[in-house]
C-alpha cells in the first residue's frame, strides 16, 4: 500500500527537484586554463588562453601591477579565447594578468584562471660604442634600456639574423675575431625583457641601436719587417716602407744606429718615412708597428722584426799592370764585406771575395786574369748577419780604374 505523501514532503522534493539542475550548471562553468603570453609591443601584449568546455562562454582579461588590485584590461567580454591588451600598458613593464570566463553575456559570475606574468618590449638601447680592444677581440658598452632583463648582440649577414650572444650586462665581449681583414658586417644590439614562458623583443631589425663595421677596430696584428726602398748616400737618408695591415689608423716606425741607439722615431699615417742621419761607416736597424685609435686612445700593435741597412761605403782603387787594389772605409756593425767587378758600369758584375778585411787585390775577372790597359768597374757591398738572415748594405757606389799599360 503506497503511503502518501505530506503537503511539506512535496514542497521539500519540488525544491530539491528545482534545485539540482543550478548546482549543475553552477559546477559546468570552470576558469580558463593554458594562459599564456604570445606577442607584446612597447605599448600592447597579446595573450591566449583555453576557455572551459560548454556553449557560450564569455571572457574577459584583467591586469594588476602587484597581483592584488585587479583592473579590467577590456571595457567588453569576448568569445574569443585571446586578446591583445593596450590599455594602460607602457614599454619594459611587466604585469600580472589573469582571464575570467562566465556563461552570462552582461559579465556576471566570472570564475578567474591564476594569474601569470606578462612583459612589454623595452625601448632600445642607446650609446653602443666600442670601448676597448685586442688583437682578437673587440669590447662593447651601452646604455641599459629601463626594464630590460637581457640583450643579444646580432649581426645581419645573407638577410639573416646571426646572433653573436646575448648578456644580462650593458657590456659584452666579442671574441675570436679574425685579424686578417676588415670586420665586414654590422653590430647591433637588442633589448629583451623576459618573464616565465615568453620573452618580449622586437621583431623589427631596425629597432636597435647599430655599431657600423666601418668603425670596428682591432689592435693591429704584428707586422713583417719593413724594407728599405731607397738609399740617397749623399743625403745621408734612407727610405723605409711597410706593407699595411687592417685596422691600421698609422704605422709607428724607429731608426737605431749600431750602439743599439734610438736616432729617430715617426709616428704617421703613411707606410713610409724617411730615416734621416744615416752615415755612410754604420749599419742600423729599422723596425715598425701599426696603431689604431679607440675611444680617444691609441692602441699599437705588437714591434715587427728589425730590418738592417746601411747607405755602403766610401771605395778607392789604385791600379797595378794586371791588378786593382780596392779600399773602403769600415762600416761599423758590419759582418764582412763582398767586391764585385764587371768590365760594364750596370750589369756583367762578378764577385771577387768576401772578406772581413778593409781592402783587397783584385786580380781577375771570373777566372781570367786582368787585361792591361783596361776599364773595370767595381764596388764593396757591406754584409750584415743577423741569425740566418744577412742584410747587404744599398746606395752602391760604382767605382771604374784602369789596369796600367
Amino acid at each position: 500500500m503506497v503511503k502518501k505523501l505530506t503537503v511539506s514532503a512535496l514542497v521539500l522534493l519540488l525544491v530539491l527537484v528545482m534545485a539540482v539542475p543550478s548546482v549543475f550548471a553552477a559546477s559546468a562553468l570552470t576558469a580558463p586554463t593554458e594562459v599564456k603570453q604570445i606577442d607584446a609591443s612597447k605599448t600592447s601584449f597579446e595573450v591566449k588562453w583555453t576557455n572551459p568546455l560548454g556553449a557560450s562562454v564569455y571572457s574577459k582579461v584583467q591586469y594588476s601591477n602587484d597581483g592584488s588590485n585587479w583592473v579590467d584590461a577590456m571595457t567588453y567580454t569576448t568569445t574569443s579565447d585571446s586578446a591583445t591588451i593596450y590599455n594602460g600598458v607602457s614599454s619594459g613593464k611587466e604585469y600580472f594578468v589573469r582571464v575570467g570566463s562566465t556563461d552570462s553575456y552582461n559579465g556576471k559570475n566570472f570564475k578567474y584562471s591564476e594569474p601569470i606574468k606578462v612583459c612589454t618590449v623595452p625601448e632600445k638601447v642607446t650609446n653602443l660604442k666600442e670601448y676597448a680592444c685586442s688583437a682578437n677581440s673587440l669590447n662593447l658598452s651601452w646604455t641599459k634600456s629601463s626594464g630590460a632583463t637581457k640583450y643579444k648582440i646580432l649581426k645581419y649577414v645573407n638577410n639573416k639574423e646571426v646572433s653573436l650572444g646575448t648578456t644580462t650586462s650593458n657590456k659584452f665581449v666579442l671574441k675570436n675575431l679574425k685579424n686578417t681583414k676588415k670586420i665586414d658586417y654590422d653590430i647591433y644590439v637588442r633589448a629583451m625583457k623576459q618573464v616565465p614562458g615568453y620573452t618580449a623583443q622586437s621583431t623589427y631589425r631596425y629597432d636597435s641601436t647599430y655599431l657600423y663595421s666601418s668603425n670596428l677596430v682591432l689592435v693591429p696584428k704584428k707586422m713583417s719587417a719593413p724594407k728599405i726602398t731607397h738609399n740617397w748616400t749623399y743625403l745621408n737618408e734612407a727610405n723605409v716602407t711597410c706593407n699595411t695591415v687592417p685596422f691600421a689608423k698609422g704605422y709607428n716606425f724607429e731608426v737605431y744606429n749600431s750602439k743599439n741607439k734610438r736616432i729617430q722615431g715617426v709616428k704617421n699615417t703613411s707606410s713610409s718615412f724617411y730615416a734621416k742621419n744615416i752615415k755612410r761607416t754604420e749599419f742600423y736597424k729599422v723596425r715598425v708597428r701599426a696603431y689604431t685609435e679607440i675611444n680617444g686612445k691609441t692602441k699599437f700593435g705588437p714591434w715587427s722584426a728589425y730590418t738592417f741597412f746601411a747607405n755602403g761605403t766610401k771605395t778607392q782603387g789604385r791600379s797595378g799592370k794586371h791588378n786593382i787594389k780596392a779600399t773602403w772605409n769600415k762600416v761599423n756593425g758590419a759582418t764582412n764585406y763582398s767586391v764585385f767587378i764587371s768590365k760594364n758600369s750596370e750589369t756583367g758584375f762578378k764577385k771577387v771575395t768576401t772578406t772581413k778585411g778593409t781592402s783587397v787585390n783584385i786580380t781577375k775577372f771570373g777566372k781570367k786574369a786582368l787585361t792591361a790597359n783596361t776599364k773595370y768597374y767595381f764596388y764593396v757591398q757591406a754584409n750584415k748577419k743577423v741569425g740566418k738572415k744577412t742584410f747587404k748594405s744599398g746606395g752602391i757606389d760604382v767605382m771604374y780604374v784602369y789596369t796600367l799599360k
